[in-house]
């Protein structure tokens, strides 16, 4: 079982919110979890538990929520009552009408508090408020770290246009819906690729010129900024940490990988081109400090993976197939990639470490433009067919399925924020 549960346990304005789920592979049973509202309470109490944290908890897959109310002078025996009717977790809410709220964590078997908080709320939405909360207790239920504090960069095809095909680029949350926190236009356009900053709130993506494709970048003021326009396409730029950044950039009609550096003393920008030979080389993603994951697809428009050296410039071809659109998770060494299998392209994940593949999807729905949750648990990705481009997230351990955009729209390019604050969340 994938969750660390205490007590008995084996210790995102657009439209209506889509929860679709597809289980492609078996998965746990979700664990039974009783939130309390304590008597009295403000009216926002309820909106905030009822709509807020147990759309949260209840989100993974990993908890069934029941929500109850009670006095504050009978806590103790509803405990031990939560413990006969099966609950082996509680969590208990209070709250004035100052916007001060409490919460606790309780083990019901053992009546004891497993951990506990007081805050305030202060300038936070609802939907902010909620995740601050959750996020304090959620390794105490699950033993492992959240993605609730992230956010993903997704593009909507606009209503179409005779006249040009726009694609505007948004910001989704991968586990609240529309109605709790809306969805935010970044920049409009026809815009493709958004890539995260490694360690900073800014947003970086490709749009279409009548002349060329652009390199671009939004803010967290929402203010949007050229970055690169050569001619060409300027696309898809890789960001490391250490701030070491690696982009693909297209070169007497083929495309490279280049390492990008700023001089501040001289206040110029110098490109060092990293791969030579036919082909495409695309979609650079770190792997670590120094190496790059890409996809590089020949003259005859065969795709495979490679790691590059960005200091040697040195490639090792990885012996997975034809595959695309990698993406890496550098904390656990792991990486996504798309792949064929009968005909329909499946999401894969490949360990550095133990030289090993993994299928996680075999639907009828191709899967394309991988992209990691921070926590390494989850995995975005465009899941299309002829009529239908929705963005998914994938469950790594059981494999489930779930959509975040409606079925009536076009999404596509999830990129998924690698920071666990966003400055301009839901404003």
């Amino acid at each position: 079982m994938r969750y660390a549960i205490l007590g008995l346990f084996a210790f995102v304005h657009l439209g209506a919110a889509p929860l679709d789920v597809i289980v492609s592979a078996q998965s746990s049973a979700a664990a039974e979890l009783v939130c309390v509202i304590e008597r009295p309470s403000p009216g926002w109490l309820h909106t905030f538990v009822k709509d807020y944290v147990t759309t949260l908890v209840q989100s993974t897959g990993q908890f069934q929520v029941a929500i109850r109310e009670v006095e504050t002078a009978q806590k103790r025996q509803r405990i031990e009552q939560f413990a006969d009717d099966g609950f082996g977790l509680a969590l208990f809410f209070s709250a004035d009408d100052h916007d001060t709220l409490t919460w606790r964590l309780y083990d019901t078997i053992s009546v004891a508090q497993v951990r506990g908080k007081q805050c305030m709320r202060g300038q936070q939405t609802l939907a902010e408020w909620a995740i601050s909360v959750v996020d304090g207790f959620w390794v105490d239920l699950t033993g492992q770290p959240s993605s609730f504090a992230s956010l993903i960069a997704a593009c909507r095809q606009a209503p179409h246009n005779k006249k040009r095909v726009n694609n505007e680029l948004y910001l989704l949350h991968p586990f609240l819906g529309p109605q709790q926190c809306g969805y935010i236009r970044l920049a409009a356009g026809n815009n493709f690729a958004p890539r995260w900053h490694a360690n900073k709130s800014v947003v970086f993506y490709s749009q279409h010129t009548p002349f060329n494709v652009r390199l671009m970048a939004v803010y967290p003021e929402m203010v949007s900024q050229v970055i690169m326009n050569r001619e060409g396409q300027n696309m898809t730029p890789a960001i490391a940490p250490d701030g070491r950044v690696v982009l693909a950039l297209s070169d007497n009609d083929q495309v490279r990988l280049y390492e990008y550096r700023f001089d501040k003393a001289l206040k110029k920008s110098f490109l060092t081109c990293l791969t030579h030979g036919a082909g495409d080389f695309i979609s650079p993603s770190f792997i670590d400090e120094r190496r790059v994951i890409f996809c590089h697809v020949d003259d005859q428009n065969m795709p495979r993976l490679g790691f590059l050296d960005v200091s040697t410039r040195a490639i090792t071809w990885l012996s997975v197939g034809n595959a695309l659109s990698p993406s890496a998770h550098r904390a656990t060494h792991r990486i996504a990639y798309s792949k064929k299998v009968n005909g329909i392209y499946q999401l894969f994940v490949y360990d550095c470490q133990k030289h090993h593949e993994t299928q996680l999807t075999a639907d009828a729905m191709d899967k394309d433009e991988c992209s990691w949750s921070p926590c390494g648990n989850y995995i975005a990705c465009c899941a299309q067919t002829a009529t239908k481009s929705r963005i998914a997230i994938i469950d790594v351990g059981d494999r489930r399925m779930r959509f975040i955009t409606p079925a009536n729209q076009r999404w596509s390019y999830p990129a998924w924020s690698p920071v666990q604050h966003i400055p301009f969340l839901f404003r």
